[in-house]
């Protein structure tokens, strides 16, 4: 379809405009929902979108699932919605069902439908999402046929492709609907050149609205990330093959201070790993045959981390692990795991007696082994 027939067909499908409504400093959520357990929601309150919780608040239900809640804030807030653990049940962390709403100051959410099945709406934000959906509806239809058909290399070709044409539509869609906090929202997670045209079109009044946290704030993230991945490059370049490993000194199981250079004489495994980690604990199995194996010839430092120290002494004696283990001192301005420039979990340096770094091994990987046999074996 030519670009300008297009743009005059969006007008007229869009003839009523932005959803409007009067700013205040509240929002509503209400509706019904059910298979709610025990008569009451959590609420995660956050800035972003699935970033972190800045508070928790409850929702109670009457007998009929139906429930009301005001949201007290003048800024754009993402709540997650899930069922209310018991007392000694799991943590809100780790519920399975729940969904996700964005709430804008002066507006009301309606919900219906269960927790792993809501349905949205409202005559704001939510009403020119549905518009949005309806006007891509055609080329989501063409992602998911995709999906469905498609191998994964062939896939990723066709994504590259039918991005452009999203972007490329959600641009007139915006364009189309300059006062609409929804095109913002739309405007933020458009690739360039797309993006900065979108933003352009954007009038001043939506820019300067509640939708600005979202967009702040996640910029402040991508900010956040580069840096961080700056400094992990760096990081990098110090632990590489050949280089001396950095030393450090960390407490041990028993409250002892341990570092690295006490090891000096032996070949030494530093394995970052922590309690949390699936496939750190399902690799714990061929490490104790190997520190077995090996023993005198070879010593293996496991560094938990992100753990507490409750956890980790747990999985550390749940799994009985022989060889020394000290906690990472995220907490404490002293992370390893930064010096080391650790990127995922499990990670696995190999260093030499004279303390420097052979081998570095991402994941539990059977070349891991391979190369102990290669420089042990015959020791």
């Amino acid at each position: 379809m030519d670009r300008n027939i297009l743009f005059i067909f969006l007008i007229a499908i869009t003839a009523y405009g932005c959803s409007s409504f009067n700013r205040s400093n509240t929002s509503v959520l209400t509706g019904q929902l059910d298979s709610v357990k025990n008569g009451a929601l959590l609420v995660c309150v956050s800035k972003l979108n699935l970033m972190g919780t800045d508070y928790l608040d409850t929702i109670k239900l009457d007998e009929k699932g139906k429930f009301r809640y005001t949201l007290r804030d003048s800024n754009y807030r993402n709540l997650m919605i899930m069922n209310l653990p018991s007392s000694g049940k799991k943590k809100y962390e780790e519920q399975k069902e729940y969904f996700q709403v964005i709430m804008l100051p002066g507006e009301t959410v309606y919900v219906s439908g269960t927790l792993k099945n809501p349905h949205l709406s409202g005559k704001g934000f939510y009403n020119d999402k549905a518009r949005a959906k309806e006007y891509l509806k055609s080329i989501d239809a063409e992602l998911a046929h995709g999906k469905a058909t498609l191998g994964k290399d062939e896939f990723g070709r066709f994504f590259s492709q039918w991005r452009v044409k999203h972007d490329a539509a959600s641009l007139e869609f915006i364009k189309a609907n300059p006062d609409c906090d929804y095109s913002y929202y739309m405007a933020v997670s458009l690739l360039e050149p797309y993006k900065s045209e979108a933003m352009g079109a954007l009038s001043a009044k939506v820019k300067a609205g509640p939708v600005k946290t979202f967009d702040e704030g996640l910029a402040a993230i991508f900010k956040a990330n580069e840096e961080r991945q700056k400094a992990l490059e760096e990081a990098r370049k110090k632990v590489s093959p050949g280089g001396n490993a950095p030393d450090f000194i960390l407490m041990d199981i028993n409250g002892n201070p341990l570092a690295l250079s006490s090891l000096k004489g032996k070949y030494v495994v530093l394995d970052f790993w922590g309690s949390w980690c699936t496939w750190c604990i399902k690799g714990i199995p061929d490490m104790k045959q190997y520190y077995g194996k090996y023993k005198g010839k070879l010593e293996i430092l496991g560094i938990a981390c992100g753990d507490t120290h409750q956890k980790w002494k747990k999985a550390v004696e749940d799994n009985r692990i022989p060889w020394l283990n000290v906690l990472n001192g995220e907490k404490d301005g002293n992370d390893v795991s930064k010096k080391y420039a650790i990127s995922g979990y499990p990670t696995k340096f190999i260093i030499d007696p004279k303390g420097v770094i052979e081998k570095v091994f991402e994941g539990e990987n059977p070349e891991f082994y391979k190369y102990l046999d290669q420089i042990l074996s015959n020791k």
